[in-house]
């Protein structure tokens, strides 16, 4: 993984064609890329990045803001109740409790692209 602009990539290699191949994963927008070399794929996902980004000044649109830090998430009106109880129990917010258990879940994952963990 490697982000520009707050964007992430996430890369892939076809050991039959021999080039390396990557999406940009914090996006709606499909955005891909590829190059045979690294430098030949860090260039084509700034290029891809950047071009979106034009495009959406040229449309007079605004750029979706990757990770904003909020999501929504659905519950079964019984798993919703557990999580409210759970929280209260521990005296924090549902919010706070389900980004602790979050957290914990998520620790393994290395982040080594800038601005993330």
């Amino acid at each position: 993984m490697f982000s520009y602009k707050g964007f992430i990539a996430e890369v892939d290699y076809d050991d039959n064609a021999e080039t390396f191949y990557g999406s940009v994963v914090n996006a709606n927008t499909i955005m891909s890329f590829r190059g045979t070399e690294v430098a030949e794929l860090k260039a084509s996902f700034a290029d891809v990045v950047d071009s979106y980004l034009g495009d959406c000044e040229r449309d007079g649109i605004d750029p979706e803001k990757p990770f904003s830090g909020k999501i929504t998430v659905r519950l079964t009106p019984v798993l919703h109740r557990k999580v409210a109880i759970k929280a209260a129990a521990r005296k924090e917010s549902m919010n706070q409790y389900l980004e602790d258990l979050i957290a914990r879940d998520t620790a393994d994952i290395e982040m080594r692209a800038p601005g993330l963990g």
